[in-house]
């Protein structure tokens, strides 16, 4: 006697949400790291950097010991904080090697 036959499911994407394009997501980085310079002195940002830093390795740490929604989120927004610190510090270094 034959087998039936399975279906066949697709993964599905979710099309009402698109991923973002990487230089839209460069930009908005780039906004939210001018913000801090204005903000901050450069000690003061190598100073966030560096909490940003431990924050991340914190995240990553518990999302892999506790994984789950809330660690993931945590994960992400800790990266996020990480990459807009490390993008104002190299933006503070490269204008004062501007300035003269």
């Amino acid at each position: 006697m034959a087998r039936k036959a399975r279906r066949y499911f697709p993964a599905r994407r979710n099309a009402a949400r698109p991923h973002q394009d990487p230089s839209e997501h460069d930009a908005q980085i780039t906004a939210a790291a001018r913000q801090l310079i204005a903000q901050h002195t450069p000690a003061e940002l190598h100073a966030r950097l560096a909490d940003c830093t431990a924050l991340l390795a914190q995240a990553d740490q518990d999302g892999t010991l506790n994984p789950g929604p809330v660690s993931l989120a945590r994960f992400r927004r800790a990266r996020t904080d990480h990459e807009v610190a490390q993008r104002a510090v190299e933006l503070a270094a490269s204008q004062e090697s501007l300035e003269p």
